[in-house]
């Protein structure tokens, strides 16, 4: 999902972040992101963790020089109990909830 430009700085994101969250407590599943740097932020907010990995997309794709590198956000479930998505990932991803 995204949010087009002509909608963009209208909280839009806001609504559809807070859709994956209402979704990942429903079904006991993290939920993940590839967020755009200029707003990193509204994620922390929302309470997702930050990913010391990332994404890069080619910028000669997007007619760009230089490639694009994307943060990625994650947000555990409250079936979760507080791990963290590092914590899920080394036992194994066990099924939460």
């Amino acid at each position: 999902m995204g949010v087009d430009p002509k909608h963009q700085g209208k909280k839009a994101g806001a609504v559809l972040a807070k859709f994956g969250l209402d979704l990942g407590e429903k079904t006991c599943l993290p939920i993940y992101f590839e967020a755009s740097p200029s707003v990193i932020g509204l994620y922390v907010k929302l309470g997702y963790e930050v990913l010391n990995e990332t994404v890069v997309h080619k910028g000669e794709l997007f007619g760009q020089e230089e490639d694009i590198v994307v943060p990625l956000v994650i947000k555990m479930p409250s079936a979760a109990n507080g791990m963290t998505f590092y914590e899920w990932r080394e036992k194994g991803y066990p099924r939460l909830g």
